[in-house]
């Protein structure tokens, strides 16, 4: 999993005359902070404090993928002064991510800029990360935002490489490549070699993306053009990554390349994408028309789409990334930490997952020998579950194991949800 973090080179904040926010941490920001649904839908409800509320329904309305509706609503609540301080700084830096997930660089630099203009600024990473925002949204003021044109739906053939990653035929720049479909991945994907064979527009900016929680040197870069299943975009950002850091040895001799990737910015834009798996063969179809209703089980906090599903006997209630560039699905150590009847009986070995962001192993990992979990209207049962870290906030990765356990899956994020399909596995 990438996402963009610019913490690996900050900004020093000189001369800001502000107070520093106190313990206790305010329960509205801490639930902000944890994407915690449940205390935000309470805050949304109440009616005591309206400005509360009504950051609260913003913030949800994110979560939801109604990025405009929220933005709308935060531009209001931060120009009509229904917040305290410490609450506009939270409402800027809120603007602020939906802005960025939407390549809007100039306004968002302009709410990172009032965010940390405000009498009353947090303690701890959180300002510094806000710092770093500001440094990667100046650098980018020129960059327009990146636009979508439809045109005919094609169906696209899917090939597994030998990560068992899917790969989809892209044309970047008019050049054809075979790309790793990732909603792991916060943007797109490529490495300094393949960005210079792809003609991409390479900033001089340089920072940092987290990488399955490992911090790597990284610069940025746009492509002019993208076409991909009948979509045609430009502006597409892209993360640029050393050569090394995307090469990864397999065992005799095979070396894995975790790259190029097509991240989350552009397979949001296409809204319903279908994986249709029928004798061994992988298709993805978009636009797809779709009957009925299903309840939302997508939310999408800042860059990174989380599943609701439901895991053991007992029906446990986790939230998981939605990673399509990981093989394997995973539980991470806080979770059965916390709901220990979900390890069963666990062993120890070794853990191997590989993923867009590097292979991962450790000889003395734990693994659940089965575990079901529910998708939907999907029982899928899992067997040597690893516990490794994952991303943070999040109960595990949701990987491909599941999402081939059937004949397909569809993720809509128009209806924000994700679906398997019926049918039998390929593999």
């Amino acid at each position: 999993m990438f996402s963009r973090r610019t913490g690996l080179a900050t900004l020093c904040l000189l001369g800001l005359a502000a107070v520093r926010a106190e313990t206790p941490t305010d329960p509205l920001v801490d639930a902000i902070d944890t994407w915690d649904t449940n205390r935000l839908q309470l805050a949304a409800g109440q009616t005591s404090d309206p400005g509360r509320a009504a950051l609260a329904r913003a913030v949800l309305d994110i979560y939801s993928g109604r990025d405009a509706v929220a933005i709308d609503a935060l531009e209001a609540l931060t120009a009509a002064g229904r917040l305290d301080a410490a609450l506009r700084f939270v409402a800027f830096r809120t603007l602020a991510h939906v802005d960025l997930r939407n390549q809007r660089y100039v306004r968002a630099a302009g709410a990172l800029e009032a965010a940390l203009a405000s009498p009353v600024l947090p303690d701890g990473d959180a300002l510094e990360e806000v710092a770093d925002d500001l440094r990667f949204a100046r650098a980018h003021r020129t960059v327009r935002p990146m636009t979508m044109t439809v045109g005919n739906a094609e169906s696209v053939a899917l090939v597994r490489d030998v990560m068992d990653l899917p790969r989809a035929s892209v044309d970047i720049n008019d050049r054809r490549v075979d790309a790793i479909l990732d909603t792991g991945a916060s943007d797109s994907v490529v490495s300094i070699s393949t960005a210079r064979r792809l003609r991409l527009r390479v900033s001089s900016f340089q920072g940092g993306v987290a990488a399955d929680g490992r911090p790597v040197v990284a610069r940025f870069a746009v492509a002019e053009t993208l076409a991909f299943a009948g979509r045609s975009f430009r502006n597409v950002p892209f993360i640029v990554l050393p050569d090394d850091a995307v090469n990864v040895p397999l065992g005799d001799g095979v070396v894995g390349r975790f790259e190029p990737i097509i991240g989350l910015s552009v397979l949001r834009k296409l809204g319903r994408i279908e994986i249709e798996s029928l004798e061994n063969r992988e298709t993805l179809r978009v636009g797809v028309p779709v009957a009925g209703e299903m309840e939302p089980n997508l939310l999408l906090p800042e860059g990174l789409p989380l599943v609701r599903v439901r895991a053991g006997d007992r029906d446990t209630e986790l939230r998981m990334s939605l990673d399509t560039g990981s093989n394997r699905t995973s539980l991470t150590p806080e979770t059965i930490a916390a709901n220990p009847g979900l390890a069963g009986e666990a062993i120890r070995g070794r853990v191997g997952m590989a993923s867009a962001a590097g292979v991962r192993s450790d000889d003395a990992g734990s693994i659940i020998p089965r575990l079901a979990l529910k998708l939907g209207a999907a029982t899928v049962p899992l067997s040597k579950v690893p516990v490794a870290p994952g991303p943070r906030r999040c109960d595990g990765t949701l990987g491909q194991d599941v999402l081939r356990s059937g004949g397909g899956y569809a993720i809509d994020f128009n209806r924000m949800t994700i679906e398997l399909l019926p049918g039998t596995s390929p593999r």
